[in-house]
Formats: C-alpha cells, structure tokens, sequence
C-alpha cells in the first residue's frame, strides 16, 4: 500500500498501460451519504468522500458503505442526527468524520470537479482519532500526476 504523502510523479499515470498495480491510500472527508437497500435493508449503500481545496471541500470518490456491523450502525445514528440537507435519497453531511481509503489508481479526468478520478476505491478504516486537518489536498494528489 502507497500512503498519498509517499508518492513519486510515476507512481499515477493517465495512461492505462502505465498504472501502477499497488494501492494507494487516501486520506478523505465524508461529503454525503446516499441511502440503499443493503445487506436486505435499509441503510446507508454508497458515500462520497472529498479533499480539502482552497475553496473548501471538493467531492473526489464514490464508495460503497462497506463496514462493519458496529460501524455501520453506529455512522447510521450519525448521518442521520447530523444531516444538514436531504435531496432524495442523498444526505449532506458535516466535513468531520475521516475515512483512510484505498485505490487502484488515479488519474486525470477533467470532467470532474477535482480534475481526476479515483479507481476502485474502498473504505479501509474509518479514522476515528483524525482530525479534518489530516485529509488530504487537491494540490497535493494534482502535484503528483504526471503533466501532459
């Protein structure tokens, strides 16, 4: 596993031939949480993490809610007594709670807001000891992307 502050230029790669295989570890900020049936019932299936920029939070990933039981109850009662917003089934959330995920590659798409997209993205840990100033900058994951 690659942690996101020990990266090299080579290491993402717009050029599929080029991705590298290991996974990269991202540090992230839940943004919304999208409601599902899970697991045969109703719950929380689908998140979007983001990073901080200079002009606040920009959504980077989409991620299926996997955790465990515990958790996942626990970040239900969360959602729901903290949402700020709701339209359909998305809830708009506080930039508080901070996941460590993992990817199989980034790499440059400018039809997103963040300019790149996350490849097969997976919670890892939800980092209950982490602050918003541990998630990770949109500068920092630009920087280390090969320029074209």
């Amino acid at each position: 596993t690659r942690s996101l502050c020990d990266w090299s230029s080579d290491v993402c790669s717009s050029d599929l031939d080029e991705q590298v295989e290991s996974e990269i570890e991202l540090t992230v900020v839940l943004l919304y949480a999208e409601r599902g049936r899970v697991n045969g019932r109703n719950g929380f299936k689908e998140f979007t993490m983001g990073v901080a920029s200079e002009d606040g939070w920009l959504p980077l990933l989409k991620v299926a809610a996997e955790l465990s039981e515990e958790q996942s109850v626990a970040l239900e009662e969360w959602i729901l007594g903290n949402t700020q917003e709701k339209f359909g089934p998305v809830h708009r959330l506080p930039a508080v709670q901070v996941f460590t995920v993992l990817c199989g590659s980034i790499v440059v798409n400018k039809r997103t807001k963040s300019g790149v997209s996350v490849n097969n993205p997976s919670i890892k840990n939800w980092e209950l000891g982490f602050t918003i100033a541990d998630v990770a900058q949109i500068s920092t994951i630009s920087e280390i992307l090969p320029k074209h």
